[in-house]
């Protein structure tokens, strides 16, 4: 969950977004054992809707902000 975690962080630094920003959804690609993380990661990365799609590596996609970064 660390890596995806990291790459959550990583989007909104990307964006020069705050890391306080609200996540509205993000696609978060990994093993199937990072699905049962992904309760916590919504709750620490601030997103409300996490689609997962299985995947040998870890790999945040397609993230939206609730407010555009500036």
């Amino acid at each position: 969950m660390g890596e995806a975690l990291i790459g959550i962080r990583r989007a909104k630094t990307d964006a020069k977004a705050s890391q306080k920003t609200d996540v509205l959804s993000a696609t978060i690609a990994g093993p199937a054992l990072l699905r049962h993380g992904l309760a916590d990661l919504k709750a620490v990365g601030r997103i409300a809707v996490i689609e997962f799609v299985e995947s040998a590596t870890i790999e945040v996609r397609d993230i939206v902000f609730a407010e555009a970064p500036e």
